[in-house]
Formats: structure tokens, C-alpha cells, sequence
């Protein structure tokens, strides 16, 4: 068997088997040991930590995080970092690579914590595994460019935006962020009735007056400006004209 054809392999069943875990809220069959993309991960890391987007993560409110969580926040804040073109236009990865990295990311957040099972204790961490998984499966497009419907997923990210027990600015932070990245994957126009009052408040609260200041805050998380940014425009255009 060829290489190329031992990775079409890997990433058929890693993507089935991490997408049936999405869709009925259970644990991956396979491990995160057993999935490939290490190697990538630890080359991003070691520029990423270099950036004041990595200090940023480890504010008053982040470094409290379980370990486990923490760093693949870190890790994926990374790969937003390099898609954004931070290191410069040149460095790409191939289609491979990007998708072993993707998968990688998915089995250690279900490792944590799968979506039907017992959850991280606390909002704020409950609400970022969630909201990491919401990002991840943002890049899992079927045929056709159209996202496949997670219903465990879906269900969870709503009930967590809704249950905000409040905070200080880096709570509010986080949640502004949770709000956005759901609004690109999971949530629809029908959920505008309560996410539009929730992120107007929320602005209210960080003094954010416009896109622009939006748009900088969610860069501080795992965001993907040629991905992210057309449906967040979308939902900002509704909440503009409400």
C-alpha cells in the first residue's frame, strides 16, 4: 500500500469515526495517541508561543483551566493563528496534513469530554470544550460545502449561550466568543430571538461599539477570518438592523 493511499485510508475512518461521534454524542473509538498530526501540532505550538496571541490565553481567567483543556485551546488557537496568515502567505499546509491536525484536534476534545457524557464541571470550561468542537466541526463540509447537522452538538452549544451565569470581562469575553463561533456552525437565523439581546448585552458590557472592535476580540480565540467571518458579518448585519 503506498502512503498516499495508507493516509486516504486514516483519514476516511478517523473522520467517520470522529463525525458518528458528533453526531450521536459519544466517544470516539479510536485515541488521540493513535492519530496522526502530532508532529504539525508541535511545529505550530513552537512559533504560536512567541505571539501575544499565546499570552492572551494564559490571562487571570484561562490559566485556571484543566491542563488537558488548556493546551489544546492553546493548539488550536495555533492553527487559527497560522490560517490567518500570521506566518506569512507562503506557509500552507497540504490537504493531508491539514485534516490529520483537524481529526486530532476533534479526538482529544472528545477525550475530554464527549458530547452525551458526563461534562467538565463549571461554565466556563463546559462551555469551552463545547465551543472548541463547535470550531472544529465549522471545517468538517460535506459535498457541496454544507455542514453536516451534529443534533448532540447543536443541543449543547444552545443550552450552555443560554445558561450565561455572568462574570467579569474575561467571562464576558470568552462568552461574546462562544456566541459568534456558534452563530457559524450550529445556530441558525431561528435562534436570533435570544442570541441577537445576549450579544447586545454582552457588548454593552466589553464596550465594544462596532464590527471592528468584535472582530479583534474574537481573534484573541480560535477564529478563521476567511471562514468565520462572512456568517458572523451575516449575523452582525441582523443585529445591526434590529
Amino acid at each position: 500500500m503506498t502512503s498516499i493511499c495508507l493516509e486516504s485510508f486514516v483519514l476516511i475512518f478517523g473522520r467517520a469515526d470522529l463525525e458518528l461521534a458528533l453526531y450521536i454524542g459519544s466517544a470516539t473509538i479510536f485515541h488521540p495517541e493513535h492519530a496522526p498530526g502530532h508532529e504539525t501540532i508541535s511545529w505550530l505550538r513552537s512559533n504560536f508561543v512567541k505571539t501575544q496571541n499565546y499570552q492572551s490565553l494564559n490571562s487571570e481567567l484561562l490559566i485556571t483551566l484543566d491542563l488537558s483543556l488548556h493546551e489544546v485551546l492553546s493548539d488550536i488557537s495555533s492553527l487559527a493563528w497560522m490560517l490567518n496568515g500570521y506566518l506569512g502567505p507562503e506557509i500552507k499546509l497540504d490537504g493531508y496534513t491539514f485534516h490529520d491536525v483537524l481529526l486530532l484536534f476533534g479526538y482529544r476534545l472528545l477525550h475530554i469530554s464527549s458530547l452525551g457524557g458526563p461534562r467538565p464541571s463549571g461554565w466556563l470550561e463546559n462551555t469551552l470544550q463545547a465551543s472548541l468542537v463547535v470550531f472544529m466541526s465549522s471545517f468538517l463540509t460535506g459535498l457541496g460545502g454544507i455542514l453536516p447537522n451534529f443534533p448532540p452538538l447543536s443541543k449543547l452549544a444552545r443550552s450552555l449561550a443560554q445558561d450565561f451565569p455572568g462574570g467579569g470581562t474575561d467571562e464576558d469575553e470568552v462568552y461574546l466568543w462562544t456566541l459568534f463561533i456558534g452563530s457559524t456552525s450550529v445556530f441558525s437565523k431561528q435562534d436570533d430571538a435570544w442570541l441577537i439581546p445576549r450579544i447586545q448585552k454582552t457588548m454593552l458590557a466589553l464596550d465594544l461599539h462596532d464590527w471592528e472592535d468584535v472582530s479583534q476580540l474574537l481573534t484573541k480565540f480560535p477564529w478563521v477570518h476567511v471562514l468565520h467571518d462572512k456568517p458572523a458579518l451575516a449575523l452582525w448585519n441582523r443585529l445591526t438592523t434590529t
